[in-house]
C-alpha cells in the first residue's frame, strides 16, 4: 500500500479540458514501485487502485525532478488527495526489459574485449523488444569484430554470473579497476554499481584496483536487472551502423526473438547451401528469390553479412553463366547465318529468316550482322525466338520497304511491336509461341511491299 499525498493537476477548469482532450492525469506519491524512464530504459506500466476501487491505467512513467509523475487515465471511480492506494507494475513487460538491460551491461564490456579499446558508451535503449547501444569507434566493425562482440556477450550469458548491486559512496565506486560509465554523465552520491560476475560490490570497493575486476562488467546503473546473466538465454546482434561524429550503433536481440532469429538464419542457410549446388542456368531466379528473402530476414548480422557475400558469389556465377551461355548462342547463331546468307538466292527482293538457334536480340542482331556483310542491297529481317520473340530489320535507303512498318507487321502475331528508322528497325514481343506466324506474317508484308 502507498499513501496519495497529492495529485498532480492544474486548475479545476483546466483539469476538465485536459480529461476532455485526452484522459491524461499525473500521479505522484509518497513512494512507488513503477521505474520511470531513465538511463535509457523505457518505463514500467501497470495499474493503481484506491481501497474503494477507483482504477488508474498507468501508461507512462517519468521523472520531474524530485518527483516520480505516474501518468495515465482514470478508467474507473475517483481518486482523492490522501487515498491509501496498491500498486499493481506489469512485471512480465518488464521482465524482457531488465533482461535487455544487463544484456547492454554484457554488450558494453564485449565491445571492450573485442575491440581492444574502451568504445566508451554513447547512449543505450532498452525497451521490451530489443536493446540498442551507442559508442565511440571510427570505423564499421568487420564480420570478425561483429562476431567476437557477439560471442563475448553469449559466453558472459553461459556462464551464469551472478548479478550484484549496491547503493555506495560516488567516489569509492570511481575507483574500481574497469569501471565503465557514460562520457559527460552527472552520477549521484551516494551511487548504485551493477555488476554481472565477480565477487560483489563490496568485495571490489575493498579492493579498486585488483586487475580481474576488468574482467567483469561494472558500471553505475539506476536500472532493473536480472538476478543471473542466463536469463537471457542468448543474444544476436541484429545491425550496426554509424550515426556521425565518430559514434557507431548496434541493436540487438535477447530470449525468444534472439532464437528466432538464429532459426530463420539455420533455415535461410540450408537454401544458400541447396543454391549452390543448382545447374548454372537455374542460379539465377534462385539468387533472385535469395535476395528478396534475405533483404525481408531478421537474423543476425553475422550471418546476414556471410550470406551477403555468398548472394554476391551466386550472382557473379549466374552472370557468368549467363555470358558464357550468350557467347555459345551468339557463336551458333553467326554459324546459322552464314550458313543462311550462303543459301540465299541472288536477285531475290528480300531476305527473311527464322534462327533455330535461342536467341534474344543481341543473338538476333549478331545474325543481321552477318548475313548483311553477305546480302547485298535488299531488305533483310532475322527472328529469333527465346524467353520473348525478337526481330530485327535493314532496308537499303530508297526500298519500298519501310523497316519500322516491317518489324510491326511481323511482331503483330506474337502481340508485340517495334520502333526505329524506315532503314533500321527492331523490336520484341513477350509471348514467343507463334513466332512461326510471325516469320510469315513477314514474308507477307515485304512480298506486299515489293510487287
Amino acid at each position: 500500500m502507498s499513501e496519495l499525498p497529492s495529485v498532480l493537476l492544474p486548475t479545476p477548469p483546466t483539469y476538465l479540458q485536459i480529461v476532455e482532450e485526452s484522459g491524461l492525469v499525473g500521479l505522484v506519491l509518497d513512494r512507488t514501485s513503477f521505474y520511470a524512464e531513465a538511463g535509457g530504459q523505457v518505463c514500467d506500466i501497470g495499474s493503481i487502485t484506491t481501497s474503494s476501487g477507483a482504477t488508474f491505467e498507468v501508461t507512462d512513467v517519468q521523472k520531474f525532478g524530485a518527483f516520480i509523475a505516474h501518468i495515465g487515465r482514470i478508467t474507473d471511480g475517483e481518486l482523492s488527495v490522501g487515498d491509501d492506494v496498491s500498486l499493481t507494475v506489469d512485471y512480465g513487460r518488464r521482465a524482457p526489459i531488465a533482461c535487455n538491460h544487463t544484456s547492454t551491461h554484457m554488450l558494453n564490456h564485449a565491445l571492450r574485449e573485442a575491440l581492444a579499446t574502451d568504445a566508451d558508451q554513447r547512449g543505450s535503449l532498452c525497451d521490451a523488444d530489443k536493446l540498442r547501444f551507442d559508442f565511440a569507434y571510427s570505423k564499421p566493425l568487420t564480420v570478425e569484430e561483429l562476431s567476437a562482440t557477439q560471442a563475448a556477450v553469449n559466453r558472459q550469458i553461459k556462464a551464469d554470473l551472478a548479478v550484484h548491486s549496491q547503493v555506495v559512496p560516488l567516489e569509492s565506486a570511481k575507483a574500481i579497476n574497469g569501471l565503465r560509465a557514460v562520457f559527460g554523465e552527472q552520477y549521484p552520491d551516494p551511487v548504485r554499481v551493477v555488476t554481472v560476475g565477480g565477487p560483489g560490490v563490496s568485495e571490489m570497493i575493498s579492493a579498486p584496483d585488483t586487475a580481474d575486476w576488468r574482467d567483469y562488467s561494472v558500471e553505475f546503473c539506476g536500472g532493473t536487472h536480472i538476478a543471473r546473466s542466463s536469463e537471457p538465454r542468448t543474444f544476436v546482434l541484429l545491425s550496426e551502423e554509424g550515426i556521425g561524429g565518430g559514434v557507431r550503433r548496434v541493436v540487438g536481440v535477447t530470449g525468444d526473438r534472439a532464437e528466432a532469429a538464429q532459426a530463420e538464419a539455420r533455415s535461410l542457410g540450408k537454401r544458400f547451401k541447396a543454391a549452390e549446388a543448382l545447374a548454372d542456368e537455374d542460379i539465377e531466379p534462385e539468387a533472385a528469390e535469395l535476395s528478396r528473402l534475405l533483404d525481408a530476414a531478421t537474423i543476425p548480422l553475422v550471418e546476414k553479412k556471410e550470406f551477403t557475400a555468398a548472394l554476391a558469389a551466386l550472382k557473379k556465377r549466374a552472370l557468368e553463366a549467363s555470358k558464357a551461355q550468350a557467347a555459345g548462342l551468339a557463336a551458333a547463331a553467326k554459324e546459322e547465318a552464314d550458313a543462311l546468307a550462303a543459301n540465299f538466292t541472288a536477285g531475290a527482293p528480300f531476305f527473311v529468316a527464322l534462327l533455330k538457334t535461342e536467341a534474344d536480340i543481341k543473338v538476333v542482331e549478331a545474325a543481321v550482322t552477318a548475313i548483311a556483310a553477305v546480302v547485298k542491297d535488299v531488305p533483310i529481317m532475322v527472328l529469333g525466338a527465346g524467353k520473348t520473340a525478337s526481330a530485327l530489320a535493314l532496308c537499303p535507303k530508297g526500298s519500298s520497304i519501310d523497316a519500322k512498318d516491317w518489324i510491326n507487321a511481323a511482331l503483330e502475331p506474337c502481340g508485340g511491336k517495334g520502333g526505329g528508322k524506315p532503314i533500321r528497325a527492331q523490336g520484341n514481343a513477350r509471348d514467343p509461341t507463334n513466332v512461326a506466324k510471325a516469320l510469315e506474317a513477314a514474308k507477307a508484308f515485304a512480298e506486299s511491299k515489293s510487287s
